[in-house]
């Protein structure tokens, strides 16, 4: 008994160690992982450079514009305001003048 036992787990460890072992097309992914680790990323790479250029260029433009537009006027409103209230209202009403000659002109 002692003996069957020995030769049935010869044949189970051979068996298993059989199965263990990959074929060749397996263990190296059907030959894949060179293809999919070196070209794909080579062949992405100009194209994810100017994806980023062309978000930096043309999208991002247009907040930084409006960003250093609004930090303009607010510097000029900052240095207009005098607390001259005298002075308010006079650019006010030329502000209208000019509004109404414009719209004049241009109808």
């Amino acid at each position: 008994m002692g003996s069957e036992m020995c030769i049935r787990d010869r044949l189970l460890a051979r068996r298993g160690s059989a199965l263990d072992r990959s074929p060749a097309p397996l263990t190296s992914e059907l030959w894949l992982d060179r293809p999919f680790s070196r070209w794909v990323p080579a062949a992405a790479a100009p194209l994810a450079r100017g994806v980023v250029d062309l978000d930096r260029d043309a999208v991002d433009v247009y907040p930084r514009g409006g960003a250093a537009l609004v930090a303009v006027v607010s510097r000029g409103l900052g240095l207009a305001q005098t607390r001259n209230v005298q002075r308010y209202a006079t650019v006010l009403a030329v502000g209208v003048v000019v509004i109404v000659v414009v719209g004049v002109v241009l109808r």
